[in-house]
């Protein structure tokens, strides 16, 4: 009689011969192996490269306690220079009728204490044709402005004559795209705030009105 090997006898011989075939076959294709595990952590390499380009990379987050402005009595008030109206607007992309720029003021300034800067660089020339010196007339001192390139202008520093002066710098931003010549006719002669030397040489050149402005 032949007795029947119990079933834990069976796996154990099948789960050792299973092994050895595994290692085997390992052995056989491990270069194989090799080359694949090396193309899987390219691939995963290629997905995190791509994901990081796309959504950047985690950064910490810092949060800053909110600046804490001091308070201006009524007599510093008194002694601060301040923007009351820009033409054009800082920042403006509607077409110009012409190139300069015009900042109101609420007290007289000093042209002598202006201090300035301007990216990209050109040379400027700053003028106040107002009796009251409170409005900062701004053009390119030699060459024109370039059309379609923004300009950014810091006003670093300036003064009155009764010791008042701007509270700290400030910005303005300027770009140039003109009215097409077809389209400006004398359009531009309705603006406020044209210079008033330009217009007079435009109407003595133009219209022959002489005497208008004597």
């Amino acid at each position: 009689m032949y007795s029947v090997p119990k079933t834990e006898t069976i796996g154990k011989i099948s789960l050792r011969y299973y092994m050895k075939e595994l290692i085997k076959r390992i052995k056989k294709y491990k270069i194989a192996l090799f080359i694949l595990l090396i193309i899987i952590l390219g691939i995963i390499s290629m997905i995190l490269t791509r994901f990081v380009y796309e959504y950047g990379a985690p950064q910490d987050v810092i949060i800053r306690p909110p600046e804490i402005t001091e308070p201006v009595s009524p007599e510093e008030e008194e002694n601060i220079i301040s923007v009351i109206k820009e033409s054009p607007v800082s920042g403006s992309t509607e077409k110009k009728f012409n190139d300069r720029i015009n900042i109101h003021f609420n007290k007289p300034i000093d042209l002598e204490s202006l201090e300035y800067s301007v990216s990209p660089e050109i040379s400027l020339a700053f003028r106040t044709y107002d009796e009251e010196n409170k409005i900062l007339t701004i053009f390119p001192n030699v060459r024109i402005w370039n059309e379609a390139l923004t300009y950014r202008i810091t006003i670093l520093n300036l003064e009155g004559p009764e010791e008042t002066s701007i509270k700290s710098s400030f910005n303005y931003t300027y770009r140039y795209d003109p009215v097409p010549v077809d389209d400006a006719g004398e359009s531009w002669l309705l603006d406020d705030d044209i210079d008033p030397e330009i217009l007079e040489e435009y109407m003595r050149g133009h219209h022959e009105w002489e005497g208008a402005f004597d």
